[in-house]
């Protein structure tokens, strides 16, 4: 039973459309929104904290394929001063904001994973329907392809920092995204874009939706807690002091966001807002001796 179907049957003595809220339009939020409106019978309302702009009037640095520009468009990034050890001062870890969220200021790397990975997260953490033969085809079917770098289109750097792995015995990999990856590879990355610029949620998912009847898109409309009935969520509470109806909440706020609106509601459950974790990257700069492309 999808989501859309588990809302109507709830409601199938209802005279009134079921009307289901979704608190952030980012990386899941906007996914679930657009494919929720697809059913002609919910009325689907998409509230976002940051602003809401069409993927044709993005910003140039939102547009761009580098993801630095992104980072420098004041009102899509909020910095939260964070201490990610016990030992280290405070630094700013960067989340998106607005349609697209994350999606629309991030690195784009659009990496399937590999195989072995899903299978492991079945057969040893019990999460079921999240093996390699549920998410490949998920993967497959994805709204465009994604883009790889082609070796022709490499720079000098691009291929001596190749050839220096596999110098030290890494495979080359002309392709990240395949049932058939397994252990240590290099290669050029998949990104996330369509036809020379980024290619967000906001683009791919929110922006042929934007015309139906049933979705409505607010954004500045940031969720502080939901409002419960006992053990049930009937609502939204907004920052703004005002409250929101539905028969139904999907909570996609995102990593930081999410738990921080479930404990403002008082949801008694171990576990929220821990166990938070991030991917570690590390940038160098090399000066080069001669002119040259990347």
């Amino acid at each position: 039973m999808n989501i859309s179907m588990a809302i109507l049957r709830r409601n199938e003595h209802q005279t009134k459309r079921p009307r289901v809220v979704v608190v952030g339009a980012g990386s899941a939020g906007a996914v679930i929104a657009a494919r929720l409106s697809q059913n002609q019978d919910v009325d689907v309302l998409l509230l976002e904290s940051g602003p809401d702009v069409a993927a044709a009037l993005e910003a140039d640095g939102i547009q761009s394929t580098n993801f630095v520009e992104a980072l420098e468009v004041e009102n899509r990034n909020l910095r939260i001063p964070v201490r990610r050890t016990a030992s280290q001062g405070l630094s700013d870890y960067v989340r998106g904001v607005g349609t697209g969220g994350s999606s629309s200021v991030n690195a784009m790397v659009g990496m399937w994973g590999m195989a072995s990975d899903y299978d492991r997260w079945e057969r040893d953490l019990g999460c079921d329907g999240w093996s390699w033969r549920d998410v490949a085809p998920v993967f497959a079917n994805l709204p465009i392809p994604l883009f790889t770098t082609l070796l022709g289109e490499w720079g000098n750097v691009d291929r001596a920092l190749v050839d220096a792995a596999t110098d030290l015995g890494f495979e080359r990999r002309d392709d990240l995204s395949t049932a058939s990856l397994a252990g240590h590879g290099i290669g050029a990355v998949a990104l996330t874009c369509n036809g020379g610029r980024r290619a967000s949620v906001n683009d791919i998912y929110l922006e042929p939706a934007r015309s139906r009847f049933n979705l409505e898109i607010r954004g500045s409309s940031a969720v502080d807690r939901l409002n419960m009935n006992g053990n049930d969520v009937v609502g939204v509470h907004l920052a703004n002091g005002s409250d929101i109806d539905a028969n139904a909440v999907v909570v996609c706020a995102g990593a930081i966001s999410t738990p921080q609106i479930l404990l403002r509601t008082k949801i008694q459950r171990s576990g929220i807002g821990h166990g938070v974790k991030d991917h570690p990257a590390v940038a160098f700069t090399l000066a080069l001796k001669e002119p040259s492309e990347a």
